[in-house]
């Protein structure tokens, strides 16, 4: 009977401490390695990002953190292939990229730049005449499925498309840009052969107020404690 209690004081404890760790992790910022050398692996951070935060993992001011750095790195590393990339294609969501904070409900305007991998400052790139604009408005699978948002043909504007995210917060959406000229998607061969004229980004919900982890730690700890009584009264 005795065992019987502790494996199920044990079990509660362990759930409780599961539940904080989450806790923990966010309010700590605790961030994973970035490692986005290729445009695949940029991408890839947007969705690791996206999703941690969907699920709670993660605050905005996390994901902002990661995505940026990712940011960073990619920058890097097409710059330092051989021979270097100078420019690679980027989305911007009111202006600013890779990220942007847009409440839901709020709307905000896309457009397309390239920017320079030397300085990561808007430069001139290929001739582009439309861009086509795709997004993913649930990361908590942690996979990309796009789907269609809309395109520009504005070229004297950088392309402008005007969105709401849909909502509600933590469903942030991740935009895919794609450049197109004459019909045909532009291209720039970056790291690993992939095309880098295409540009995402993330726009990111403010969060509620961090009362979401308290209850989140509040709920953990009376699991713990309960299950702690139970073993403690004999079961009763």
């Amino acid at each position: 009977m005795i065992k019987v209690h502790l494996n199920r004081w044990a079990t509660g404890c362990w759930r409780g401490a599961c539940a904080a760790l989450v806790v923990v992790v966010s309010l700590t910022g605790a961030v994973v390695p970035v490692q986005a050398d290729s445009y695949s692996a940029y991408v890839g951070a947007h969705v690791t990002a996206a999703g941690l935060t969907a699920t709670f993992f993660w605050n905005t001011g996390q994901e902002k953190f990661h995505i940026d750095t990712a940011w960073k790195a990619y920058l890097f590393q097409q710059r330092n292939k051989t021979p270097a990339v100078p420019r690679v294609g980027q989305a911007a969501i009111n202006g600013d990229f890779p990220t942007s904070f847009l409440g839901t409900g709020h709307e905000g305007v896309l457009t397309f730049h390239f920017v320079d991998t030397t300085t990561e400052l808007l430069a001139d790139g290929p001739s582009v005449d439309e861009v086509v604009y795709e997004w993913d408005t649930d990361p908590t699978d942690f996979a990309i499925s796009w789907s269609p948002l809309g395109s520009s043909t504005d070229a004297m504007s950088d392309f402008p498309l005007a969105f709401i995210p849909p909502g509600p917060y933590p469903y942030e959406p991740i935009i895919k840009a794609t450049p197109y000229y004459q019909g045909n998607p532009v291209v720039i061969l970056g790291v690993d052969d992939e095309n880098v004229a295409v540009g995402v980004a993330t726009a990111l919900v403010p969060e509620p107020a961090s009362w979401i982890y308290c209850v989140t730690c509040a709920v953990a700890l009376i699991g713990c404690r309960r299950k702690l009584f139970v073993w403690r009264s004999g079961g009763r």
